[in-house]
């Protein structure tokens, strides 16, 4: 069993102040034998010494990253450095840092160099993965996912890549991991013990299909797509009547959900994706998109995300009364949502500050099964979407 807390630190300048605020916190905390905090944060606590400060303070080890935005039962806002710790007397957390990513180039070795690390520190079997990564636009979540997967199939793996503000258009974004921060690389956290985590996927909904099933990806390479229906893929999206460089209007993001299914034509990934260029009869997607996957295309608006949020919610509680609930949304629902970009983290604080121990953050690039079996997690990245992980 694991028990969870969620402390806040809003000193973001002054090193005695915050730890006199994290002081105040764990006195009303009672650890058990084994403990991590999962750290979400906006980067100027990094570069006020305030993270380094606050880690050093606490008798077990940080990890994750910086993200967009945080909403806790206590706080909400952009500039949140929020910590949820999970302890447990029967369940073991490992961590491990990569090393460097290029920026270029195959990272599937440092991937499972990382992740054999993390795992070598559990004595008995990983239950859960997290995942927390760069981003990189040469690297997108699904390289690391795939990676991993091999090491070990049925582990689920969840997690997030992560960004800074929006005036470095995503850049910036650092990942944690004890008192250290890092620009380009991995940081795994495994779990073994007594635990079965739940997971849920918020990201269209069937309103927003404004063309269903309208294509099948016929010839592909990783996030690389040549072909669509049997046809070079300009010719295709020129018959559909697409501008594929016009992805974004007014409050309205326009893109794909694709549909991957199994050898038995049963749908065992859903995403959202967008194109990110299209030159040469070659587009380029976001993530990968495997040969026989089918495309619509969608739309999203900002009645749209809640929506979505409403129907994720309304699953987790028809099956969760209480637990541990962590969540990353897309910072492009919080861009759909236009003047109200903070509307959809209201919305979940209000409807998990109940029984639930939970902490949402603004996500860069979301990472979460799709399916789990006895033996297979479907291990995918995700865009544009809610994901939940329940304990």
């Amino acid at each position: 069993m694991i028990k969870s807390y969620v402390i806040n630190i809003k000193e973001m300048d002054d090193i005695e102040f915050a730890l006199e605020e994290l002081n105040e916190q764990m006195a009303e905390i009672s650890l058990l034998k084994n403990s991590i905090g999962i750290v979400s944060l906006n980067w100027d606590y990094i570069s006020s010494g305030i993270y380094e400060a606050v880690a050093n303070a606490l008798p077990f080890q940080l990890a994750g990253g910086t993200l967009l935005s945080v909403a806790t039962k206590d706080e909400i806002g952009i500039f949140v450095f929020s910590v949820m710790i999970f302890t447990s007397d029967e369940c073991e957390f490992s961590c491990a840092v990569s090393d460097a990513i290029p920026n270029e180039g195959n990272v599937d070795q440092i991937t499972q160099n990382c992740y054999k690390k993390a795992l070598a520190g559990l004595a008995d079997k990983a239950k859960l993965a997290f995942l927390f990564a760069p981003l990189n636009p040469n690297h997108y979540a699904e390289k690391y996912v795939a990676a991993m997967s091999v090491i070990d199939e049925s582990t689920p793996i969840f997690g997030t890549l992560t960004i800074a503000e929006v005036d470095n258009q995503f850049g910036g974004g650092k990942t944690l991991l004890g008192n250290e921060c890092f620009d380009d690389k991995l940081v795994v956290v495994v779990i073994s013990g007594d635990i079965e985590p739940q997971f849920y996927i918020g990201s269209v909904s069937d309103e927003s299909i404004i063309m269903p099933n309208v294509g099948v990806i016929t010839e592909s390479n990783d996030n690389f797509v040549t072909k669509i229906n049997n046809m070079p893929i300009e010719n295709f999206f020129e018959r559909i009547g697409y501008d594929p460089g016009v992805l974004n209007k007014g409050a309205q993001t326009t893109g794909f959900i694709m549909h991957e299914k199994n050898e038995e034509g049963e749908v065992v990934s859903s995403k959202v994706s967008g194109i990110l260029s299209l030159k040469d009869g070659v587009g380029a997607f976001m993530g990968n998109i495997p040969e026989g996957t089918v495309m619509s295309v969608m739309t999203t608006t900002k009645e749209d995300i809640m929506k979505t949020a409403q129907a994720t919610i309304n699953e987790l509680k028809k099956n969760h009364s209480e637990g541990t609930v962590l969540l990353y949304s897309c910072a492009g629902r919080m861009f759909c949502l236009m003047n109200e970009p903070m509307k959809e983290h209201e919305f979940l604080r209000d409807e998990l500050s109940g029984d639930y121990s939970f902490m949402v953050a603004g996500s860069g690039g979301e990472i979460c099964p799709t399916y789990v079996s006895n033996d297979k997690a479907y291990n995918r990245g995700h865009g544009h979407s809610l994901v939940i992980c329940v304990i």
